[in-house]
């Protein structure tokens, strides 16, 4: 419950900052450099969740990276992130996907494909 407070507190902070941190209405790497670890685990934790209710309500396929803790998956979009070029991409819809790629056991070009395109439609 803490960590839900201090993710909605600063949540709110970051909301505030403008459109610099989203792109197409979407956090991105901007916003995520932005938090601290506890908020970064809230924020996974949170799309974990709504992942789950997809999956139950809509039949969808998970675009969870499952094997990994959120700790390890929150060092993992550090990573993306740490290229400037990515700032854009959103977290959910970009980092995340990257890192379930990763994870399931794309290999370095398949990777390298994808962080271009995801690039590219971050424009």
């Amino acid at each position: 419950m803490k960590m839900f407070i201090v993710a909605m507190v600063f949540g709110t902070t970051l909301f505030a900052a403008g459109d610099i941190d989203e792109t197409a209405g979407a956090w991105n790497g901007r916003a995520w450099n932005k938090m601290n670890t506890v908020m970064k685990v809230a924020y996974l934790r949170g799309d974990s969740e709504s992942d789950g209710l997809c999956q139950l309500t809509a039949n969808a396929h998970s675009r969870w990276p499952a094997p990994l803790t959120f700790g390890e998956i929150a060092k993992a979009v550090d990573l993306f992130y740490t290229e400037p070029t990515k700032a854009p991409v959103p977290v959910v819809f970009g980092a995340l996907a990257y890192v379930k790629r990763k994870a399931d056991g794309a290999n370095e070009s398949e990777l390298n494909r994808l962080a271009a395109e995801l690039r590219r439609r971050s424009r």
